[in-house]
């Protein structure tokens, strides 16, 4: 009797697993920071209590991350003692891709389906973007009309319909079916519709390279796209400052002259100077993307020799105090997300994260996209993924961040695992 109460008792390890990774992806992204710190800390805590032993191939994939981590930290153990509070902040905001990405690929390791992961990512997408349009979507209703300004008034955030679009639409790419094919055919277009109702120029563009990636892999070795795409966003971080380009002094009133103004927001560059000579123009506070990136690489150059190779490590920040206007005056993450990642560890943090990159792309070239749809699917949205990643990381923070891109991280486990299992099957049908 008490046997048959203990199986009845006893919750199956799958149901726990798919429990917390319906949490993690629906719950988890939208919760404030101190209760989304406690529910990732309670699901780590609980998967290493199932599973206490961590396999060696996550930390072989995961092992650049986890080496920004480690040097950051000794880097800014100095500040430890001074500001502890921001020593942690930013040590919790770096560990935190590392948690995601561990959740993902234990979640395929407990023996979930793949499939099955992929359609709960996407179902969590959509949910989470109708979430936050929700009163976008009443307005419609009560005849209100659609404009720029619907961006700020609603707070419309596509990032997850990104995540769920790249699925889609590598699915019917892949033919691997992820849905049936009409249901991933309209998904991918609302996916699109809500995108561009969200009148973001970053998951616009997003949008854009998924839609024609499967394309450009045919042309274009992975090596050679990841090349192109180092020295594009090195030049501007780095030599921004030298390129003399007139900028616009009025703000941007609608999209299109936001999108035509992109660059002068993104390159680093110092405005004060411009600023001073024409004060009613308020450059600084146009351009205060380009003169936030401006103060963090000059933060980073204040370094000694040693900072200047390893960075300035956790709880470092750049001082903004009397430049900006409504803004923190201590600045310790930046929407150009290579500014952050050069402050805390160095160029080398910025070669370890590349380094990550292509680690997880590596072990999907290895696979025979013409044997199975599933290597196919791997094959294209591994490096779509990584554009993805790139692309968000120089505009909007990526990895790095409070609002760290939870479905991309968790989508990132699982391909990583997904990928070494077919690597594994793979050996084991040669032999």
């Amino acid at each position: 009797m008490e046997k048959n109460s203990a199986k009845q008792l006893f919750i199956p390890l799958k149901d726990i697993i798919i429990f917390i990774l319906f949490v993690e992806l629906t719950i988890v992204p939208i919760v404030p920071f101190f209760l989304k710190l406690i529910l990732i800390v309670f699901f780590i805590i609980l998967l290493l209590i199932i599973s206490p032993k961590i396999p060696t191939s996550f930390f072989s994939a995961t092992r650049p991350l986890i080496y920004i981590l480690i040097l950051s930290s000794l880097m800014g153990l100095p500040i430890f003692f001074s500001d502890t509070f921001g020593f942690l902040r930013d040590g919790y905001y770096f560990f935190q891709p590392i948690l995601l990405i561990f959740l993902g690929y234990i979640a395929l390791s407990k023996g979930l389906n793949f499939v099955f992961l992929m359609r709960l990512i996407v179902l969590s997408s959509l949910f989470l973007t109708f979430y936050f349009y929700i009163d976008f979507f009443i307005s419609l209703f009560l005849g209100q009309g659609i404009s720029f300004e619907s961006r700020y008034v609603f707070g419309l955030n596509s990032d997850f319909a990104i995540v769920g679009l790249l699925i889609c639409y590598v699915s019917t790419q892949s033919k691997l079916r992820v849905f049936s094919l009409q249901t991933e055919v309209l998904f991918t277009f609302l996916f699109l519709i809500l995108i561009i109702f969200s009148f973001s120029r970053t998951n616009i563009l997003i949008a854009f390279l998924i839609m024609i990636y499967p394309y450009i892999l045919k042309l274009i070795s992975f090596r050679k796209q990841l090349l192109i795409v180092f020295f594009v966003i090195i030049i501007p971080v780095f030599f921004g400052s030298f390129i003399n380009m007139a900028i616009p002094e009025q703000a941007a009133t609608n999209f299109i002259s936001k999108v035509m103004n992109s660059y002068s927001e993104i390159i680093v560059r110092d405005y004060r100077d411009l600023d001073a000579i024409a004060p009613d123009a308020n450059v600084i506070n146009l351009y205060w993307r380009s003169q936030e990136a401006f103060l963090g690489l000059a933060k980073y150059l204040e370094g000694t020799p040693v900072q200047l190779f390893f960075g300035h490590g956790f709880g470092s920040y750049a001082t903004a105090e009397g430049i900006f206007e409504n803004k923190f005056q201590e600045i310790p993450f930046f929407h150009n997300g290579f500014i952050t990642i050069v402050l805390k560890s160095g160029p080398l943090g910025i070669l370890l994260f590349f380094q990550f990159l292509y680690i997880f792309v590596k072990s999907t070239s290895k696979l025979n996209a013409s044997v199975t749809n599933l290597n196919k699917f791997l094959h294209i949205i591994s490096p779509a993924i990584v554009f993805v990643t790139i692309i968000k990381t120089f505009f909007i923070m990526g990895f790095y961040t409070p609002e760290s891109p939870v479905l991309l991280l968790t989508l990132i486990g699982i391909i990583i695992k997904q990928s070494i299992d077919s690597q594994n099957n793979n050996k084991l049908v040669k032999v």
